[in-house]
This record gives structure tokens, sequence and C-alpha cells, in this order.
């Protein structure tokens, strides 16, 4: 019997059933290769999407809060030019360019024994301090720093020449300017802005504000992220390996020897070993020559600045995965013979990918929101509240609509951070939102602008009646106490405003400029106030 079923058995077995049987393993097994491969690069593609989503909205939100940080460092110079005494001081050194034949330490000497150039350091020490400014100066026609307000710490600039700066020159063709430099007295990574004195149309001096890069480390910048002047250059970083290194194709690397000593005081600029790489069918990759592993690149451009942020994130997992791919081969080929286990599989493996681009989705949408909120007060944030400006600016010339804007800063916001510590200082900013929110209308948009500066955007309203909101606004902060930790906190907002100018079809950018000088005018006549611009 036993002889029996064993026969039968081998008849089973014949060399046509096991060539058959042998080549459906050879099918499936070259099947099996062919779509390991094909979910590999799937898999590879989804990882440099998804982390690209994480680098490019990193890259927006510090260029953001890069730019959303020097907004007061770029109005200074531009509303200080226009001061009279600044036009006054200026006049005693007349609109001769020519260098002074003296040396520096004479210059400094008389220039800090004048009453008159004394006063003036004294107030741009002031209004340094009060906006918590690195460094105001003024220079004459001739490029020579007569006037400066700055850190205690630092050197002196009265006497110094800077006629040879970028800023400088191109005030004296009556533009406003920005540039990166390496400071020469003090050796520090700098941006400038500048903005021409003129008296009676000729060019007699420049007001120049400055800040330090190292300011702007509590950033959190990442050890792959990095910020380039516009030169393409490397002037902030936490990798202290890229700094002063020049990005591929940049502008840096065809200067002469003397411009980048003038720049950066040093004689040569390193080309970054940053390069594309091609990697199986996707882009946005680049290889970065320090350690040979691909990353994800991404860059933004702050907006009105001449800065931008790049952001690299490191694609060790893509090796992991192609390394998984024999792994993943070998257990499919042999546990997906069976047609049910095969099944279960891809079930398993397209719930699974669901699932990640739910993720992906949720992760985007949060992203999205987290870029147009300012994560302290819940208002909209610079970038979205100028958006609904432009927007609303739109609408206006289209229907021929009034609108206005108002823009708000909290008076001695410095003392308040001072007095009662930055989380009070928090809690100011957090009462105003919310005491502003119940007085505009559902219309209305409120937004962060600055540090302790927000802008109201009043559609189809008009000055007077955009005047009553504002003195409302202003009313009701200042018998409204903000309350931290038992404590009541008085305070005040000073408040300019400006009505669109719908028949002159009027830009964003005048319009902002005219509501910043109804918020200067403001500030000068005493605080507390509510200031017109016609």
């Amino acid at each position: 019997m036993k002889r029996l079923v064993l026969q039968k058995y081998f008849k089973i077995l014949t060399p046509q059933a096991i060539i058959t049987f042998s080549l459906l393993i050879i099918a499936w097994f070259i099947t099996a290769w062919f779509f390991s491969g094909k979910f590999t690069i799937d898999r590879i593609v989804e990882v440099v999407n998804r982390e690209y989503s994480y680098a490019n909205a990193m890259a927006e939100n510090i260029a953001a809060n890069i730019n959303q940080r020097l907004v007061h460092v770029r109005s200074i110079p531009f509303f200080m030019a226009s001061d009279q005494s600044v036009v006054s001081m200026l006049m005693q050194f007349g609109t001769d360019d020519a260098k002074s034949t003296m040396q520096m330490d004479e210059k400094r000497n008389l220039w800090l024994s004048d009453p008159e150039l004394g006063l003036m350091t004294q107030r741009l020490n002031r209004i340094r301090s009060e906006i918590n400014l690195h460094t105001i100066f003024i220079l004459n026609a001739a490029g020579d720093c007569v006037a400066a307000g700055k850190m205690p710490e630092l050197p002196v600039f009265i006497g110094v020449n800077y006629s040879d700066r970028k800023y400088f020159l191109e005030a004296q063709k009556g533009n406003n300017s920005r540039q990166f430099a390496v400071g020469r007295t003090d050796n520090m990574n700098s941006l400038f802005y500048s903005t021409p004195v003129l008296a009676s149309g000729q060019f007699i001096g420049v007001v120049v504000s400055r800040t330090n890069l190292n300011n702007l480390t509590n950033l959190e910048l990442g050890q792959d992220v990095f910020v380039t002047d516009e030169n393409g250059v490397v002037i902030l970083a936490k990798d202290s390996n890229l700094l002063m290194k020049a990005l591929p194709g940049s502008n840096s690397l065809e200067c002469s020897a003397e411009v980048i000593q003038a720049l950066y005081k040093q004689n040569t600029i390193k080309k970054l070993d940053l390069h594309p790489l091609r990697f199986k069918g996707v882009d946005d990759v680049v290889l970065l020559k320090k350690n040979d592993v691909p990353h994800v690149y991404a860059n933004a451009t702050a907006k009105e600045e001449l800065v931008s942020v790049h952001v690299l994130r490191d694609l060790t997992q893509i090796l992991k995965i192609q390394n998984d791919r024999i792994l993943w081969f070998i257990t499919t080929s042999f546990s997906g013979i069976l047609l049910l286990s095969l099944v279960f599989g891809i079930v398993a493996y397209v719930r699974s990918m669901s699932h990640h681009r739910r993720e992906l989705l949720g992760l985007n949408e949060n992203l999205a929101l987290q870029a147009r909120t300012d994560a302290l007060t819940g208002c909209a944030n610079r970038r979205s509240f100028f958006e609904s400006l432009e927007a609303e600016r739109q609408r206006g010339i289209r229907y021929t609509l009034p609108f206005s804007m108002l823009i708000m800063d909290i008076d001695y916001f410095k003392k308040i951070n001072d007095t009662y510590g930055h989380p009070g200082g928090d809690q100011v900013l957090c009462h105003l939102v919310s005491l502003v929110e119940k007085i505009i209308r559902p219309t209305d948009q409120l937004g962060r602008v600055g540090g302790e500066e927000f802008g109201i955007l009043l559609p189809q309203t008009t000055g007077l009646d955009a005047a009553l909101t504002a003195e409302r606004i202003r009313a009701a902060v200042e018998t409204t106490p903000a309350v931290y930790e038992q404590a009541a906190i008085h305070f005040t907002v000073s408040i300019g405003l400006a009505q669109w100018k719908i028949a002159e079809k009027e830009t964003l950018k005048d319009l902002i400029n005219r509501s910043d000088i109804a918020l200067y005018n403001a500030k000068n006549r005493g605080r507390n106030l509510v200031s017109v611009e016609e």
C-alpha cells in the first residue's frame, strides 16, 4: 500500500510539471524583483517630497522671521533722514564730498567735543535703546561718521570714513540702500540700511542703521540651515565650516580680491561643496561633499531683504531604503508564493501609504496655518496681513471702494519687558489682540507686523470712520490694563491712520509709508495718540 502511494506521487512529478513549476517560480522572482524596485523608488520619492515640504516651510518661516525682525532697522533711516534736526546738523558740513585732509583722530576729537554733535549722539543712543537696535550713525557728504548711537561695548565710530561702502554710494545717488559687510571697526557680520539726507535737493549726508547678525542667533538655526547675502556668501550658520563660503555660481566667486577684502575681510572666498544630484527620478536633491550624504534642498528669500535662507535635510533614510530592497525582495519572494500572503501584503502596504499621505496632508495644512498666523497672539502674521491688504487694494481698484489702514504700536514696550520680563510683555501683546478683536468688525483684519507693532485693515471704511475706530481702540487700551501674575499692567498705544487714495490708485508701499509716518508723528507728539496722515 505504501509503495502504491509513492508510485502515484512520483507520477505527478513529471519533467513537464517540474519545468512548469520552476518557470513559475522564476517568473515570480522576476516579478518580485521588478516590483521591489518600483516600490523602493516610490518610497524614495515620498521621502524626498516629505522632506522638501519640511525644508521649504522651514526656510519660508525663518525668512519671514528675519524680515519681521528687521522692520525697525529698515525704517529708522527713512524717518530720520527727513528729521529737521538731522538736516540742520549736517548743514554745517555742507555738500562737499571731498575727503577731509585731517587724520581720523583729529576729526574724532574735534567732533566729539562739538556740543550739537554730542546732543545728536545722545539722541541716537536713546532711539537705539528704545527699539533695541544695534547701531545708528550719521555720515556727512564726504562719508565721515559725525554722530553715532551704538552698543556701549563697541569701539568709537565717529571720525571713520565709509565713503567706499555701497550703502553710501547708493545714497549719494539719492537711493535707499542696504548691504551686508563685516564691520570696519568691530569685525562683526552686519546688515546696513541707509537713506540719503537732502537739503533743497542737495545731498548732505546719510543716515545708516545696522544690526549685528549675532542678534538673529535666537532663530535656532539647525546644523544644516544657513543664511546667505546678496552675493551668495554664507553669513550666518550654526556650522562654522559653512561660514564665508559661496554657493556654486554666486557673484562673489567672480569678485576681485579688493572687493572681497573690503566686504568680508578675507583674501578669498571658497566655494561651498554643494552639488545637484539626480537621484533616481527625484529633484531638489544635492550632495554635500563634507559627508557625501544626499540632502534635500530648499531656499527662501526674506521679503524686502537681501538675505536668503537655505535649508538642507539629511536623506540617509534613502540609503537605508535601498539596502532594505534586498531583504524586502527575499521576504516578498518566498512569502509571496502564497497568493493570500501576497494580497494581505499589498493591502497592508496600501493602507500604510494612505496613512502616510493623510499624515503629510495634515502636516501641510498645519504648516500652512502656522505660515499665516502669529504664533504668540493668534492673529494674522505680517505676511498674511499684507497679502490681505493688497487683496483689498485690488478690490478697491475694481469696485472703487474705500478702505483704511491703522498702524498701532505699544508705547514704551521695552520698559514693560524690563519691568515684568518677556512673559509679562507677551501677556500684554495677547491682551491687546484680544481687546482689539472685540472692537473691530468681523470683516476687519488685525495682523502683527513687528515685535510690538500691529496693523489693522478696515475695508469699506473712510478716514473719518477709521479715526473713530482708532480712538475707541486707544481709549479701551488706556482704560483696560493687562493682568500678569495678579499685577495690572497699564499701557497705551500710538496709532497712525491712512485712508487709501482711490483716485490715485495708491500703491501698497505708499499707503504703508503714510501709515508709518502718521505713527511716527503720534510718537513724536507724546504717544497715546491717534494721528491721521492726509
